[in-house]
């Protein structure tokens, strides 16, 4: 089973056996994780009958239906606690994964781990999950064409409050340290000159702390 870049990077950081793929489209990551005996069973569950029929097409294809259940529901509204040792949520906004999780968060903590993608807005993410008792163990970069995303791991614990950039990018590819650097620090930059230009001192005083915090941290990643 081929995946791009982004979801083999989601599937990298999979480190237990019962996992749940939420928004699971076509079912490939499911699958890829089965026939590379990475899990031994994957609950399947996507909100669109449409994305769920099909995966239950490939599932069935591939000849994997008693080690992947495939469901149809609202994010993590079809698990129960426990029912899963990993939660993946890839593919949705950062605040969307935020809510999710939020909606069922004693199902998200019961969970030995969770694994997110987001699609943007990674920074609201991280801020969610370290004001919500979660904490960040894990962050790869993956690059398709000229984008570059930040796939997230998550356990229940005492989290960080570095919200736009971490050390634990470090161990990346350098190039897709320096990529996934110019975007984020774009996107600072971006705010402080809204913030400049609406004539709001505080907002722009914020992020300029943000930026330096986010080239300190760049600094000693580069020196290492």
């Amino acid at each position: 089973m081929k995946l791009t870049n982004r979801l083999n990077a989601v599937v990298s950081l999979v480190s237990q056996r019962k996992v749940a793929d939420i928004g699971c489209d076509h079912g490939k990551t499911a699958i890829k994780l089965i026939l590379d005996k990475i899990s031994d069973f994957v609950i399947a569950s996507d909100v669109n009958k449409g994305p769920a029929e099909a995966c239950r097409k490939n599932v069935a294809k591939y000849g994997l239906t008693e080690q992947i259940e495939v469901r149809c529901g609202n994010g993590i509204s079809v698990l129960k606690p426990e029912e899963a040792d990993c939660i993946i949520i890839a593919g949705m906004g950062g605040e969307l994964i935020s809510k999710i999780i939020d909606d069922n968060i004693k199902v998200a903590k019961s969970a030995k781990e969770i694994i997110m993608q987001p699609m943007t807005s990674e920074e609201s993410l991280r801020e969610y999950l370290t004001e919500n008792g979660f904490c960040i163990t894990d962050e790869v970069l993956a690059k398709e064409g000229e984008k570059i995303y930040v796939i997230i791991k998550a356990v229940t614990g005492e989290g960080t409050d570095k919200y736009y950039f971490s050390e634990l990018l470090g161990k990346n590819d350098r190039e897709l340290i320096d990529a996934y650097y110019k975007k984020v620090t774009k996107r600072i930059n971006d705010k402080i000159k809204g913030a400049e230009i609406g004539n709001n001192t505080e907002e722009s005083t914020r992020y300029k702390e943000i930026l330096n915090e986010v080239n300190t941290i760049y600094e000693s990643i580069s020196n290492n």
